[in-house]
């Protein structure tokens, strides 16, 4: 898996603020002596709206995902928003509600749903993506697909640490329902507990990483979530 990322924010104020994201993702596994390759390519213009409530997160994208260089495969448009409102101003009990819409430009269905869009689910068929010459069209079979998270959540204020060695600059606990809408059909539902804290070593290096333990209707079974990064 290798990752390029490109992020420029050329406009910003004490009302808002624009930027540019640009990222190309190369994935291949090797399974059972045949090569999968996937690659894509996403743009994204991103703008922050600051209110004395809320910080207003709008992002407008364009993604085409491709099984060879010189073979563009998908098209997709999104648009996503997001906000976190705290229910008491300067007090640390939070929601957080999101929107995020994905539509197929070139007219196909077969819409592909990745883990960043905010709805965690262990349902491959949904998660796969088409290629043209497949008899039959993977991921959703529609032409859109839309994800609504929710939170509910409390941000402590003095973080644990342990020793000097390991510290929790910051440390969220939540309960989340995040919901999926695709076909018309009764949408898909994953609920539970999320748990959210960047870990700091000696001041020096940084995780965040956030634990998730749910519910996912689409599998009508548990589901488990780590998500981890290294920073500097």
């Amino acid at each position: 898996y290798l990752r390029e990322g490109f992020d420029w924010k050329f406009y910003s104020n004490d009302i808002i603020s624009l930027q540019f994201n640009q990222a190309f993702e190369m994935y291949n596994e090797v399974e059972k002596g045949s090569n999968k390759d996937q690659n894509l390519l996403s743009c994204r213009l991103q703008s922050t709206i600051y209110t004395d409530i809320c910080n207003i997160n709008l992002h407008l994208g364009y993604l085409v995902s491709m099984y060879k260089l010189d073979s563009f495969q998908r098209h997709y448009g999104q648009v996503g928003a997001s906000t976190r409102i705290y229910f008491i101003p300067k007090q640390n009990y939070y929601l957080d509600i999101g929107a995020l819409t994905r539509f197929a430009l070139d007219g196909r269905n077969g819409v592909q749903i990745y883990a960043v869009d905010g709805f965690l689910t262990n349902n491959t068929d949904i998660m796969e993506t088409s290629r043209y010459d497949d008899e039959v069209e993977k991921g959703i079979n529609q032409k859109y697909m839309v994800v609504v998270p929710l939170s509910i959540g409390y941000a402590f204020t003095k973080s644990p640490t342990f020793g000097e060695l390991l510290m929790a600059e910051y440390l969220e606990l939540s309960a989340y329902c995040d919901f999926l809408f695709y076909n018309g059909k009764t949408p898909g539902i994953n609920a539970g507990v999320e748990l959210q804290f960047l870990l700091s070593l000696i001041g020096l290096q940084k995780f965040p990483l956030t634990l998730r333990v749910g519910y996912d209707s689409l599998m009508q079974d548990y589901i488990f979530s780590i998500r981890f990064a290294i920073t500097k």
